[in-house]
């Protein structure tokens, strides 16, 4: 035997990590070498002294460990630890001698103590630099199987047995590969499967392997207090102090099993942790409860038999797993129960898959893609559907993870889930389909980390669905539609015209036509409507029907009636199908429908010259409580996310960017909208009037915090009541992606755009009430050749604009354009802003009869005039701003800005007094936050300062104007309310210098 192999069979020996038959290779050669039994003997009373300071003196030993692992520090440790073991060992053991012996037989043997000295250094010494010169050997590569790499400083090579691995190398196993790790001086093991990726990440702490994804089992011996074995994935970290356990790391959630021991499970995401004791199993996974359980079966479907030959007749293990996804739902045994795991090895699956069963409340049925693996199921073009829920199945407790769904028919969707209940989708990946994922009438269902694209709509929410969660997707390149859409069947205005005929058809049922009646609105759904069963409740709409015998205003009365009867009085008509229109609300042409209608409003609409069709899905069809959060939307045809008739929606965290029209569309009478902390940028291709955020026709809707720029318009509310637009930075909206011979850039680009409509939506009354525009940044708005540049409010068909506030915005433009335009006088508080440009500005309003009156407000003169004039803005300015660098987009104030300290209080105190119920003159600028409809509270109420004292707002009275706060103050009369600041007084624009606030997280 060599040096060299001595030397490595002898490290294995001292790590424990050595065979019975390589130990006695090791004691044969030494035994035969005298070089080979100096160097044993060194390496022997090396390991022993080390042993010796480990129980002892541990911080010198772990410093020493780390230096070890230095191979640049061989010579200044080697000189170090012969100082240090003199120190600590050898002395110390001399002076006891010294004690025991006479001086004179001391110095007699003196040589002795000092040779057996000078063996331990120069031993120590020899192993230093012997364990140096192999820097880092503290775990090895004991096995390999089939083809596993290394990558090691970002290059790849061969992985072979033995090899040492240093801190942040990774290992990479392929389909057939696989690996052991072993570590020095114990007899932990870790053994890898094919398909996985594992890094060493050292041993500062503890020992550390952090598995990136695939299937990881180990066997841990004890461990040092403190200082446990970490296996961490993407999504948990498990502490292992002496046990045996499995571990996999699947896309979307990480599994633990435990075979002996214990193991506490951290997620990292929250922090959540559970301790798995032996025999039990718990996942860490979004939107999933961390408990502990006994584990449930586990099945395998592998249509390429990789893990042993496939059979559906088998019984479905590991060995002889199933060949088809409709076998492990099939209604034959064996078959997957509540709490079973079916594993979906890689392969292609040409099937469709109709699931009709699901789990159990804590024991959900899974359906998942081993880890490491890619399964996918490919419609081949020829397939309808993909996966389907059937809404009769009423499917309850289900999870679909990291599958892939691809190549569907037109008009089919890749994944439908209809009347599911607690579904979970996670980390699937789908592509072209006609409808990606489609939630139809689901409850507390959620779909997170998916990547969804290139279907014609990439997610639908729809038809009475609530409680739905999207979370942490990307969604892009949406082929025809959105992105994500929410509705409800033939939402809103859907047809006007000329008005043809109205005919008898039976006893209180009459047919209308027009000659001009489009219906295009309710295209996509009227393909739906067609295959439903004739009869079905759940599929009729509601109609209301504008007559005007002279001409086509969409303000005209509308006939009185119906089964229905919204609280202003308008009245809704329940259609009627025709058989011999194949189950259609309308004639093949679209021009026709039948209606339930008395005599006198018939004669009303045969006396019309024009007619006004609106369809309206009915209120149970609605959808309540979605959550949006976290998402990247982008490059969709038409909206990121357009939303209609939705009772409680919150939209947060989203990076919305260059979807064709706008970003967060919100309509058609929802209600409860809370949109925060997203960043819309560069949505702006097609229509007049794409936006970052656009809401209309909605009621008690919360917009903050948001970052709006290079679209088309910044922000726009329409039509809507108690809307609060609040520290939300909109800049350099300018329609950047439209050419310059764009009719349509003079009227449609800029930052804020405020009016009450057009009386084109049915969804809520014509006009605008009570919502509020404060503290907002508005920078750099509007192309050049546009009509206005930041802030349009009002409309010239509607004036009905009532109790609405714009205070202590921070306005500054860069064109020689309108900055504010009125149409009519605004009725409510404009007051504390600030305006600047580096041009001319300009302020205008429309008075009576359209008088243009405008005001060159930069002008001293000019901005006197028009606080004279309206008799707003009292305490507005027009001053630099100066922001730090806002064309970076940093909008925090410096300390000299005249925006400081110069904000006007929100409300003020109506009266003097004390408790929790504080009175103000007016409610619009504050909120108590969103909570869900069961009450669960999802962000907190405004916290707000009363005179420099705090507190928090916890519901509001609208009626009485007063807020109630989650403690006592007492306060005096006509006290100032705002919002949190520092310094003298509230700062203009949405950042309060002084504070840290991050817009685009909300924090």
């Amino acid at each position: 035997m060599d040096e060299r192999e001595f030397r490595e069979k002898l490290e294995n020996c001292l790590e424990q990590t050595a065979s019975l038959r390589e130990q006695r290779e090791v004691v044969a050669a030494a035994a035969g070498s005298p070089a080979l039994r100096v160097l044993l003997t060194a390496s022997l009373s090396a390991d022993a002294s080390l042993k010796a300071l480990r129980s002892e003196r541990a911080p010198f030993v772990r410093s020493a460990l780390e230096i070890l692992r230095n191979p640049d520090a061989a010579d200044r440790f080697a000189k170090s630890m012969r100082k240090k073991v003199e120190a600590t060992v050898v002395l110390p053991a001399v002076a006891a001698r010294r004690r025991a012996r006479r001086r004179a037989v001391i110095l007699r043997g003196g040589w002795l103590w000092k040779a057996a000295a000078a063996c331990v250094l120069v031993g120590l010494g020899a192993a230093v630099l012997y364990r140096t010169r192999i820097a880092g050997r503290v775990a090895r590569v004991a096995a390999v199987e089939g083809q596993v790499a290394l990558r090691r400083d970002a290059t790849d090579a061969v992985c072979r047995p033995g090899t040492w691995l240093r801190a942040g190398d990774e290992l990479l196993a392929g389909a057939d590969g696989g690996f052991a790790i072993a570590f020095v001086g114990e007899r932990t093991r870790v053994d890898v499967s094919g398909n996985s990726v594992l890094a060493f990440a050292g041993i500062r702490a503890g020992k550390r392997l952090e598995l990136r994804h695939g299937v990881l089992d180990a066997s841990v011996v004890k461990q040092p207090a403190g200082r446990p074995l970490r296996i961490v994935t993407p999504h948990a970290e498990a502490s292992v102090l002496g046990t045996r356990l499995r571990v996999m790391a699947g896309a979307g959630s990480t599994r633990l099993e435990v075979r002996e021991g214990e193991v506490e499970l951290t997620a990292r995401e929250g922090h959540e942790s559970v301790v798995v004791a032996a025999g039990q199993v718990a996942e860490v996974a979004p939107e999933t409860p961390l408990v502990a359980r006994t584990p449930g079966r586990d099945y395998y479907v592998d249509a390429e038999s990789r893990g042993g030959p496939s059979d559906d007749a088998g019984p479905g293990s590991k060995s002889r797993p199933w060949r088809t996804l409709a076998r492990a739902f099939a209604e034959r045994e064996p078959r997957p129960s509540p709490g079973d795991t079916i594993w979906v090895r890689g392969g292609v699956y040409g099937e469709a898959l109709t699931i009709t069963r699901g789990g159990a409340p804590g024991a959900p049925l899974a359906l998942k893609a081993y880890p490491g693996e890619q399964p996918m199921l490919d419609g081949q073009g020829k397939l309808q559907r993909g996966i389907q829920l059937p809404r009769e199945a009423a499917v309850e407790e289900l999870v679909i993870e990291g599958l892939a769904l691809r190549n569907f028919t037109a008009r089919a969707w890749a994944l439908y889930a209809g009347g599911a209940r607690r579904l979970v989708l996670r980390a699937l990946h789908v592509a072209d389909a006609a409808v990606g994922v489609w939630f139809d009438g689901c409850r507390e269902s959620s779909m997170v980390g998916c990547d969804i694209h290139d279907c014609d709509t990439n997610v639908g929410v729809f038809n009475s669905s609530s409680n739905v969660l999207l979370r942490g997707n990307h969604l892009h390149h949406a082929r025809v539609r959105e992105n994500v859409s929410i509705s409800t069947p033939a939402a809103g205005v859907v047809g006007r015209g000329a008005l043809s005929t109205v005919v008898p058809h039976a006893p209180g049922i009459a047919r209308f036509t027009c000659t001009d009646l489009q219906l295009d609105r309710i295209e996509p759904y009227g393909r739906e409507l067609r295959g439903r069963a004739e009869g079905e409740t759940r599929t009729w709409e509601l109609v209301l029907l504008f007559a005007d015998p002279a001409e086509p205003r969409p303000d005209a009365e509308p006939i009185p009636g119906g089964i229905l009867t919204l609280p202003d009085g308008r009245g809704w008509f329940p259609l009627r199908n025709n058989p011999d229109w194949d189950n259609r609300p309308y004639s093949p042409d679209g021009k026709s429908g039948l209606f339930e209608i008395g005599r006198a409003q018939m004669d009303r609409l045969a006396a019309a010259r024009y007619v006004y069709v609106a369809v309206l899905g009915k209120p149970e069809l609605g959808c309540r409580e979605i959550r949006i959060v976290d998402n990247e939307i982008d490059h969709a045809a038409r909206f990121g996310l357009t939303a209609h008739t939705v009772e409680g929606l919150f939209v947060a965290g989203n990076n919305l960017h260059h979807n064709r029209t706008t970003a967060v569309s919100v309509g058609h009478g929802s209600r409860r909208v809370w949109i925060e902390a997203n960043r819309c940028r560069a949505n702006n291709a097609v229509h007049w009037y794409e936006a970052g955020i656009e809401v209309a026709a909605s009621t008690d809707v919360v917009i903050q915090n948001n970052t709006t720029h290079e679209n088309r318009q910044g922000i726009r509310v329409s039509q809507c009541e108690r809307v609060l637009v609040r520290r939300n930075i909109v800049y350099q909206n300018r329609a950047q992606g439209r050419p310059e011979n764009d009719p349509l850039l003079p009227a449609n680009s800029g930052g804020l755009a405020f009016n009450g409509g057009t009386y084109d939506s049915i969804s809520a009354p014509p006009g605008a009430r009570d919502n509020a525009f404060v503290h907002n940044t508005l920078y750099g708005n509007g192309h050049p050749r546009c009509r206005w540049s930041e802030v349009r409010y009002g409309h010239p068909k509607c004036l009905a604009m009532e109790g609405n506030s714009f205070l202590n915005n921070a306005v500054q433009s860069a064109t020689d354009a309108v900055v504010f335009e009125a149409w009519g006088m605004p009725r409510g508080r404009l007051d504390g802003n600030i305006y600047f440009g580096t041009r001319m500005l300009v302020a205008r309003w429309y008075g009576t009869g359209w008088a243009e009156k405008t005001y060159p407000i930069s002008d001293a003169d000019g901005f006197a005039a028009w606080q004279r004039d309206t008799g707003l803005e009292t305490h507005s300015l027009v001053e630099r701003i100066d922001f730090v660098d806002p064309e970076t987009g940093d909008f925090r104030l410096r300390r000299d800005s005249a925006a400081v300290d110069r904000g006007q209080p929100l409300a003020l105190t109506t009266a003097g007094g004390a408790g929790a119920e504080l009175p103000v003159d007016s409610v619009v600028c504050f909120s108590a936050g969103f909570a869900t409809g069961d009450g669960k509270r999802v962000t907190p109420g405004d916290e707000i300062m009363v005179a420099g004292k705090r507190a928090r707002v916890v519901a509001i009275d609208r009626e009485r104007s007063v807020l109630t706060l989650d403690r006592a103050l007492r306060w005096r009369q006509s006290d100032p309310v705002n919002y949190v600041y520092a310094g003298a007084g509230p700062d203009v624009g949405a950042l309060e210098h002084g504070i840290a606030v991050d817009v685009a997280s909300g924090e």
